[in-house]
């Protein structure tokens, strides 16, 4: 029994459950599964083991456990290749759905950027027939004022030009009334003069 027991510890190799967890997590496997899958593990080579007395026996278990290996490698394959392809259905649906956010928000955006520049435009134009407006405005107001200025400057010049023609009527009289003074007084000047000179001429020729 001891030689057997030898003979099961220099043939089968200690068996690393740890490694094997971690193994079969790193390869997608989720937890519970990979536990499960360890445990079967541990539970085969315990009972080929145990069972175990001679070499043939012993290839014979190492066989059933490679198929055991090999069927939970497929195993692990195939529901690694069935997570992949879902999560690449999974990413494409999830790229189709931001592609198509990203083209709605797209449309969104230049929508408003399009009402946006049509307001601008309408605000533009409005200001813009404001100011011709307000420019018709200050040249009408500025064609009464002009027209108001030129009919006072008028009335200014006229009535100016009345009180030139007044004031000039008003000298001229002053000048004719003087000037008849002046005649007046050079005729009686030189009337007395002729008649002094008459009485001396006179007396004169009468001393003579």
């Amino acid at each position: 029994m001891r030689a057997v027991q030898q003979t099961r510890a220099q043939v089968v190799r200690p068996f690393n459950s740890l490694k094997s967890f971690d193994r079969l997590m790193g390869a997608g496997v989720s937890e519970q599964q990979a536990r499960e899958f360890v445990g079967i593990f541990e539970d085969s080579i315990n009972a080929s083991v145990e069972n175990l007395t001679t070499k043939p026996e012993l290839e014979t278990a190492v066989v059933s456990l490679k198929s055991e290996i090999q069927t939970v490698e497929a195993s692990l394959r195939s529901e690694i290749q069935t997570v992949e392809a879902s999560l690449r259905s999974e990413i494409q649906t999830v790229e189709a759905s931001l592609r198509s956010e990203i083209q709605a928000s797209e449309a969104s955006v230049r929508a408003d950027m399009q009402a946006l520049e049509l307001s601008l435009k309408a605000e533009i134009q409005a200001v813009r027939s404001d100011m011709q407006a307000s420019d018709a405005l200050i040249r009408a107001d500025m064609q009464t004022l002009e027209v108001s200025l030129k009919a006072e400057i008028k009335n200014e010049v006229a009535a100016a030009k009345a009180e030139l023609k007044q004031d000039i009527s008003e000298h001229g009289k002053k000048l004719s009334a003087l000037e008849s003074g002046q005649i007046l007084l050079l005729r009686l000047f030189f009337g007395g003069t002729l008649t002094i000179l008459g009485g001396i001429i006179a007396l004169f020729l009468h001393q003579g």
